[in-house]
């Protein structure tokens, strides 16, 4: 069993692939085994899934896992009238192992709608991460739960805090990076290209526990102002 419509994603990361890419379908593929190459049996049997648009890698994984049983119950009880059908090759495409370097945010040339899909591909394993100088120290964060674009817009809207981003959203020269919060959404807001990202949860490398946006807007960004 595959998690993907072969011969789309042939590999090892299958499911990140297909977050990455932003894809609005995926599946799970019942295929034979070939002699020479992984994931280019025939086909035996493909079952179509859709994605919903704010799914993260964990759930999605765990969706087509249970799809790709029952799938593989079905296909053994109808093997004998299966017909297998030989995948082209021309519709081949890799999907090989991700790394920690893909998620290191780039704030300058990141929109939010990459930044989003990045986290909804690696967030819940290799993490999508930046970097902030406290003490004379580097530190890495990784943020842990992000708004969607459209949440973030409507929240953004929704805000009349006079320390919320609606007192710098529309400023001009506003650098890449700037981190504001918001004290009426609870959210701490993130300067990318393009606009402004929306987080209400992150992981500091040197904490073992997560912290909410207040938290660590009460701690570091207060001592980085004094």
């Amino acid at each position: 069993m595959h998690p993907s419509l072969l011969p789309r994603y042939r590999g090892a990361a299958p499911i990140y692939h297909t977050l990455l890419n932003n894809d609005k379908e995926t599946g799970v593929s019942i295929i034979e085994l070939h002699k020479e190459h992984f994931d280019a049996g025939r086909v035996l049997l493909q079952v179509p899934y859709t994605i919903s648009p704010d799914i993260t890698y964990k759930s999605l994984a765990t969706n087509l896992a249970d799809l790709g049983a029952r799938t593989m119950l079905n296909a053994l009880h109808s093997y004998h009238s299966l017909q297998p059908i030989l995948q082209h090759e021309s519709q081949a495409t890799k999907a090989p192992k991700v790394s920690a370097e893909m998620g290191q945010i780039d704030w300058a040339s990141w929109d939010y709608p990459t930044l989003y899909t990045r986290w909804r591909a690696l967030g819940d394993t290799v993490g999508v991460h930046t970097t902030l100088v406290h003490n004379k120290h580097t530190l890495r964060l990784k943020l842990l739960d992000l708004l969607s674009p459209k949440s973030a817009a409507a929240a953004a809207s929704a805000s009349a805090s006079a320390d919320g981003v609606g007192s710098v959203a529309n400023g001009e020269n506003v650098p890449a990076g700037r981190v504001v919060f918001d004290s009426q959404s609870n959210l701490l807001w993130i300067k990318c290209a393009g606009g402004w990202s929306a987080c209400r949860q992150l992981q500091i490398e040197s904490r073992k526990l997560p912290v909410d946006a207040r938290s660590f807007a009460n701690g570091y960004m207060k001592q980085q102002q004094q």
